[in-house]
């Protein structure tokens, strides 16, 4: 199983993957049920660390930077992550309108296998998408349909990598809700609390 960092510190296990997509529900006088869902999403995580560092070093951590978008490797799902064997370029062939569901990927230059559930961005743009379908990367025809979550929030060009496993980034923001200080039991740092991180759109 893959490690994670935040901030050099190793996150622990369980942490959790949270998808936030706005849905809206009300009753009408005939007790009709309607629902609504925006086409907004975002990824929210929550895990706790170990200390690498001094307490100075993880104080200094959980107090600055609060206004400031930063970057860490998304974390896969364990399962995810051990059946992956996936390896080598993989590019967008026929470029993606905003809206849509899935994509065609030019899998010529790759190996192995991806499966559902991985998380992956396209070239530069920093929005994480869930894969719903396992993509192979071996098969004769050297493309693949890769159907996605949430629908593509901006268009995505010709020729735009696929970023999968280590070269999946998330960008966020540290939840300013649950800022906290570091808990010490007699002299020794014991906890520095859950961190929460919120995607950066």
């Amino acid at each position: 199983m893959a490690v994670y960092y935040y901030n050099g510190d190793k996150i622990l296990a369980p942490f959790s993957i949270i998808s936030n997509k706005p849905v809206f529900a009300s009753d009408t006088v005939s007790l009709k049920h309607i629902r609504s869902a925006q086409t907004s999403q975002r990824w929210e995580i929550s895990f706790n660390t170990v200390n690498s560092g001094t307490a100075a070093d993880a104080l200094l951590n959980l107090l600055t930077d609060m206004d400031q978008a930063s970057t860490m490797v998304m974390p896969q799902l364990p399962e995810v992550d051990s059946a992956s064997t996936a390896t080598g370029p993989v590019t967008v062939s026929i470029t993606g309108s905003t809206g849509n569901s899935s994509l065609e990927l030019d899998t010529s230059l790759a190996s192995g296998f991806l499966p559902k559930g991985s998380f992956v961005t396209f070239g530069s743009h920093p929005k994480v998408y869930l894969l719903q379908n396992d993509l192979d990367f071996d098969n004769e025809l050297d493309t693949v349909t890769a159907e996605i979550y949430p629908n593509l929030t901006v268009e995505t060009t010709f020729g735009f990598s696929l970023n999968y496993g280590a070269n999946c980034n998330l960008a966020y923001y540290r939840d300013i809700n649950n800022t906290q200080g570091i808990t010490f039991s007699d002299g020794v740092l014991a906890n520095q609390g859950t961190v929460t991180l919120i995607e950066a759109l």
